[in-house]
C-alpha cells in the first residue's frame, strides 16, 4: 500500500470535485500535514490558490472573496490549533450567510486521544457554526476511493450554498509519508475536469404561509416595509413592486442592497435613523409590518420595531433562518425573498387601503431629514466621520465596494449614505458584529473577479 500515492490521490480528487461543484478559489495557509492538499491546489488551473501566512486573516480573506462572488471559496489549513484561527471568520460566514469549505487537515485518527503533537479535536471544533462537519477516511489507496473523496467535495459545495448558505467542514486526515519525493510525485491529471456547476438553491414559499402574510397585511391602513442587511442584497425591484401594492414606505438599511442601483427607489428612505430617534414617532404608529434580511443597523429603528408588538409582523426568511432579536414577528414565512415578495404582492389588492398621505409623508420627512444632514455635514470644519461616507459615495465610481467596520463606521455608513441610482456595494461583517477581519475581509472583496475598486 504506497501512502503517498493513496493521499496525492484523494487530495487531487477533492480539488477536482470542488472544481467540478464550481469553486473557483481557495486561501491556503500552508502547513505540513495539509502538504498533500496545497500540493494538489498549486499543480492544477481551475480553482486559483490565494497563500496566507496567517490562518485568521486568510479566513476573512475567503469570507470577504465568497460574500463578493456568491461562490463558495475553499480554506485550506494544516493540523492543530491552525484549525482554531478559522473560527471567528467561520462564525461570521455562519451569521452572514456566507458560503465556504473548510478543509482541515488532520493526523490520522490513530494518533488522537493520545497526546501526539499538533493533534487536538478538529471534527467538532466549529460545533453549530457550519452547515455540515465531515470527518473525511483516511486515504488508503482502495479501488474507488477518488471518487468517493470527489463526491464528498462536490457535496460540501452544494450544501455551502443552500438553501441557507454556511460554512462546511471537511476534515481531512493524512497519514505518512504525506507526499512522494518530488523525482517520483506522479503527474497531474491534464484532462478537462467535468462536473456540474452547484448553483444557489432557489427556496420557493409554502403557499399557505404566503396566503397566511397576506391575511396578516390586507386592509393594513400605516405598512411599513422593513429592508434590514442582507449577504448579497435584497431583491430591489421585487420590495419595490411590494411597496407599492401596499402603499408602504422601506426603511432600507445601508447593507441591504437597496440603497443604490437602478431599481425604483421612489419608496426608499435612507435618513429613517434621524426620524425614529425623535420621541413624537411613537405618536405615528404603523399597523403592519414586513420584514426582509436581518435585524437593522439603526438602533433607533430596532426601539421603533420593539414597540410594535401586537400588529401584524411577517418576517420573510430563508428555509431555517430566522432573525428576529425582538421576538416581535408573529408570521414568518420561508422562502427565497424575490419569490415571496412577488407571491405576496400577486396576493394583495391593488387598491390601497393606505391612509391618505401615509407614504407620501415618510418620503417627504425622509427627504427634509436628509437635507438637513447634508447641510451639517458640510458646514463641519473639523474632520467628522460620517463625511467619509457622503465623500466616498460621490467619489468612487459605479459598482465599487465600501467594506465598513462595526461600531461606529457602519452606523455612519448607515446614517449618511443616500439613495442613489449608482450602486454601490456596501459590506461589513453584520453577521456577529466583531471588530475584526475588516482589512482582510476588504481584500477578499477587491479580490473578486472584475471587482471594482473597494475602500475600507
Amino acid at each position: 500500500m504506497d501512502i503517498a500515492a493513496a493521499n496525492t490521490a484523494a487530495a487531487r480528487a477533492l480539488v477536482a470535485g470542488l472544481a467540478a461543484a464550481g469553486v473557483t478559489d481557495c486561501a491556503i495557509s500552508p502547513g505540513s500535514r495539509s502538504t498533500p492538499l496545497t500540493v494538489a491546489f498549486a499543480e492544477q488551473k481551475a480553482v486559483r490558490p490565494w497563500l496566507h501566512l496567517d490562518e485568521r486573516s486568510g479566513a476573512y480573506f475567503a469570507l470577504g472573496l465568497a460574500r463578493a462572488t456568491g461562490r463558495p471559496v475553499a480554506l485550506v489549513c494544516t493540523s492543530g490549533t491552525a484549525a482554531a484561527n478559522f473560527f471567528p471568520a467561520i462564525v461570521e460566514a455562519n451569521l452572514s450567510r456566507v458560503p465556504l469549505v473548510v478543509l482541515t487537515a488532520d493526523r490520522p485518527p490513530a494518533l488522537r486521544e493520545r497526546g501526539a503533537a499538533q493533534t487536538i479535536d478538529q471534527l467538532r471544533i466549529y460545533g453549530t457554526h457550519v452547515r455540515m462537519a465531515l470527518d473525511l477516511p483516511l486515504p488508503l489507496g482502495f479501488a474507488n476511493e477518488a471518487s468517493q473523496f470527489r463526491m464528498h467535495a462536490a457535496r460540501a459545495a452544494g450544501m455551502a450554498l443552500g438553501p441557507l448558505p454556511g460554512p462546511v467542514h471537511l476534515n481531512v486526515p493524512f497519514d505518512e509519508p504525506l507526499i512522494a519525493p518530488p523525482a517520483t510525485h506522479p503527474g497531474p491529471d491534464t484532462r478537462p475536469n467535468r462536473g456540474t456547476t452547484v448553483g444557489l438553491s432557489a427556496s420557493v414559499p409554502a403557499q399557505a404561509e404566503v396566503a397566511l402574510a397576506a391575511e396578516r397585511l390586507a386592509g393594513a391602513r400605516r405598512p411599513v416595509i422593513i429592508a434590514g442587511p442582507e449577504t448579497g442584497g435584497l431583491p430591489g425591484d421585487d420590495i419595490a413592486f411590494l411597496a407599492r401594492r401596499l402603499g408602504a414606505p422601506i426603511f432600507a438599511d445601508g447593507l441591504s442592497g437597496l440603497r443604490t442601483g437602478p431599481h425604483d427607489r421612489s419608496l426608499v428612505l435612507d435618513s429613517f435613523d434621524a426620524i425614529v430617534r425623535d420621541p413624537r414617532i411613537a405618536e405615528v404608529r404603523a399597523d403592519a409590518v414586513i420584514h426582509f434580511g436581518g435585524p437593522p443597523t439603526s438602533k433607533a429603528l430596532n426601539g421603533m420595531l420593539a414597540a410594535l408588538r401586537g400588529v401584524p409582523y411577517v418576517l420573510v426568511d430563508r428555509p431555517g433562518g430566522y432573525r428576529d432579536p425582538n421576538l416581535a414577528a408573529d408570521t414568518v414565512v420561508s422562502g427565497e425573498p424575490a419569490a415571496v415578495a412577488r407571491i405576496l404582492a400577486d396576493m394583495l389588492e391593488w387598491e390601497s387601503s393606505t391612509d391618505p398621505g401615509w407614504v407620501e409623508g415618510w418620503v417627504a420627512s425622509d427627504a427634509v431629514a436628509r437635507d438637513v444632514l447634508r447641510g451639517h455635514i458640510d458646514a463641519f470644519d473639523a474632520p467628522f466621520e460620517g463625511r467619509v461616507f457622503t465623500e466616498l459615495q460621490q467619489a468612487l465610481p459605479a459598482g465599487a465596494t465600501i467594506v465598513a467596520g462595526n461600531s461606529m463606521p457602519v452606523r455612519d455608513l448607515d446614517s449618511f449614505i443616500a439613495a442613489s441610482e449608482k450602486p454601490l456595494h456596501l459590506v461589513a461583517n453584520r453577521g456577529a458584529n466583531g471588530i475584526d477581519g475588516v482589512v482582510s475581509s476588504a481584500l477578499g472583496a477587491a479580490a473578486a473577479p472584475a471587482a471594482a475598486p473597494s475602500c475600507s
